[in-house]
């Protein structure tokens, strides 16, 4: 959002419709050894994995461990 300043200054304040089960697939990413950081965006859920730049877009359906070492052995995909 351009005008997030403006807003955030002005006393409103936006958040997310974020779903229980996205909420608690959020959780289980920041509490996983590999990740260094887990948000929502946009409708969708992400994680970076510590020591790498890798973003990887995850599902509530997905198999987090298999996903994330899925992801280590093969980086570029």
């Amino acid at each position: 959002m351009k005008q997030r300043a403006q807003v955030k200054s002005a006393g409103i304040r936006l958040s997310h419709d974020v779903t229980l089960l996205n909420t608690r697939l959020v959780q289980r990413l920041s509490d996983h050894e590999n990740v260094s950081q887990a948000w929502y965006y946009n409708g969708s859920v992400f994680a970076k994995l510590v020591d790498s730049d890798a973003r990887i877009k995850f599902d509530i359906t997905d198999d987090v461990d298999l996903k994330i070492r899925k992801k280590l052995r093969h980086p570029s995909t």
